[in-house]
């Protein structure tokens, strides 16, 4: 309750700010708290995740710190003037993330879920190598079909492949954890190297962190506290994954400060300038160009997740997410999505971010509300889920893990690209389970 308190405080104090200071003044002001709400997040975040306390309401809060408030430090500070908004746009942008993360707190402390009377469901050691050996020909297969035709990896459908061998991957790491069995570790690290081919950073993110998270289980399973030595292997590994993200956007991320054919140039500007982190200023421009010049969406953007499989073929008019539609507002200036327009902008999307989403489909009210449900939602996934962290992470809770860590993405991308990779991984590790308990 300590964080919601704090929260609150620092909210009250970015209300007062501008009664009482110029406006420079306010801008570096805003920009050293909302730094220092970050750091605080993050570091809280790191030491539950050494302490094996990870959990949704962490990943939501890390969403909040990585992809707002050090936003805001980046835009306010490292690029003031580059992409000018209207001084009151940047204080609205400020207020509703800060509104947006005070209610996710407080729904998530305040709303009361009961936990389940279910037990611990862990697998049986006897039956793991039947269900491997019969799985195995299968997954060589996909992945043999997955690199072959690489260029339809952009296809929907054939998609769902990588989905699965991504899911095949974690399922793997969590037998090797539980049996200490080499062969599922190799056999786990031989299928992410052939199918991690993805050009979307959020593919190894899903994978990455859940792995990071199993590992953890495993060493406190094992010391019941990790000693220094582990701390800085997993700090290691993260800040390796931070880098490794941005060398990915080192050939394909045109724009200022991009050097042709220098990816490692390219890849330690985009860390210096904390490039990944754009949501800020698209979510100011949405505030700017909603409802007056552009429609309010109305959910449409989030109904994109349930019907991305439908053909364009058969629903032309199906409901998009809402990053490729944001790229031709601010390119073209139209809002309706349209395929050649589309292509003509080289194929790129924007980053809404959770609350500018949240307002180009309901507004204010529409921030709030989905605030509150998103904390609800991540309240039940803990509640109900992850609520017995005496024991190691069982079945279940591995299904979950890709959920979890997409409360995280939902920071910063749209809700389609935030949660697809995780909805598709969970279903197929719930299918893999089911067939694993039944043999």
């Amino acid at each position: 309750m300590s964080v919601t308190f704090s929260l609150m405080a620092l909210t009250a104090f970015l209300f007062l700010i501008p009664s009482v200071v110029d406006q420079a003044t306010y801008r570096y002001v805003t920009a050293l708290i909302a730094l220092m709400i970050s750091i605080g997040i993050i570091s809280m975040t790191a030491l539950h995740l050494m302490d094996n306390r990870t959990s949704t309401f962490d990943m939501g809060l890390l969403g909040y710190a990585v992809f707002g408030f050090l936003d805001i430090f980046k835009f306010q500070v490292l690029e003031h003037g580059k992409r000018p908004l209207a001084t009151e746009t940047e204080l609205i942008v400020i207020l509703l993330l800060t509104i947006s993360l005070v209610v996710f707190v407080l729904a998530f402390h305040f709303i009361n879920i009961k936990k389940p009377v279910e037990s611990f469901k862990d697998i049986n050691p006897q039956f793991v190598g039947r269900f491997f050996f019969f799985l195995l020909p299968l997954v060589i297969v996909l992945a043999a079909v997955f690199l072959y035709f690489k260029d339809l990896q952009t296809n929907s459908y054939f998609s769902l492949i990588g989905y699965f061998l991504k899911a095949f991957v974690l399922l793997s790491l969590f037998v090797f954890f539980k049996t200490h069995k080499r062969i599922y570790l190799l056999l786990s690290l031989a299928v992410f190297g052939l199918v991690m081919t993805d050009t979307s950073r959020r593919a190894y993110i899903a994978v990455v962190l859940p792995a990071i998270i199993l590992y953890v289980d495993l060493i406190h399973e094992r010391l019941r506290r990790m000693k220094l030595n582990r701390r800085m292997l997993v700090l290691i590994a993260l800040m390796l994954l931070f880098v490794f993200l941005n060398w990915m956007r080192g050939e394909h991320d045109f724009g200022e400060g991009y050097v042709e054919g220098n990816r490692l140039a390219n890849t330690v500007q985009y860390i210096k300038t904390l490039k990944s982190l754009d949501t800020f200023y698209n979510t100011g421009y949405i505030i700017e160009h909603f409802p007056e010049e552009f429609h309010y969406y109305y959910g449409e953007t989030y109904v994109s997740v349930p019907v991305g499989l439908i053909p364009r073929a058969i629903w032309e008019s199906k409901p998009v997410s809402l990053g490729a539609p944001l790229a031709l507002m601010q390119s073209i200036g139209r809002q309706e999505f349209n395929q050649d327009a589309w292509m003509r902008i080289n194929q790129y999307s924007l980053s809404p971010g959770f609350v500018g989403e949240a307002y180009a489909n309901f507004g204010v009210a529409g921030v709030i509300f989905l605030s509150i449900l998103f904390g609800w939602a991540a309240k039940f996934i803990d509640r109900r889920i992850f609520y017995d962290r005496e024991h190691r992470i069982d079945l279940k809770q591995l299904s979950y893990l890709p959920i979890m860590i997409s409360f995280l993405l939902l920071g910063r991308g749209d809700f389609y690209s935030a949660m697809i990779y995780s909805i598709f991984m969970f279903l197929f590790l719930r299918l893999m389970i089911w067939k694993l308990k039944a043999t």
